[in-house]
């Protein structure tokens, strides 16, 4: 999908109607910091913190965590949560949760970089 106002309305039509809990997304389409479209409660939201476009106003944001699904218990790990990488724990009930992340492996970053970053959040992530 592009990233266009309209590629979001498609993916959360699509989500509702598949009964979709959680999305993660690259690089997807945000305006004033807020995914354009996906404005609706109760959808909670997990963007990374986004960087400027040289020469604009603009402002990229590299992952998204959307989730869909009320019932779920997340908590937004923003001390996980940085340029590229946002992080989530979802509860899975009797004290278990899983640890979501959702990666943008941006093209002009060296993989071996993103891989030393993404080791370093799970590894933060382990200590607590």
């Amino acid at each position: 999908m592009a990233r266009t106002a309209t590629a979001n309305e498609d993916l959360l039509e699509y989500a509702l109607k598949e009964g979709i809990d959680i999305a993660l997304l690259q690089e997807p389409y945000a305006r004033y910091h807020k995914l354009a479209g996906f404005e609706v409660a109760p959808l909670r939201i997990i963007l990374t913190p986004g960087v400027r476009q040289m020469g604009g106003y603009n402002v990229l944001h590299g992952a998204a965590i959307v989730i869909f699904n009320p019932a779920l218990t997340v908590i937004s790990r923003n001390d996980l949560t940085c340029d590229n990488f946002a992080v989530a724990s979802v509860s899975l009930g009797d004290g278990e949760s899983i640890n979501l992340i959702s990666t943008y492996f941006k093209y002009n970053i060296p993989i071996n970089t993103m891989i030393s970053k993404l080791q370093e959040i799970l590894q933060r992530n382990n200590k607590k």
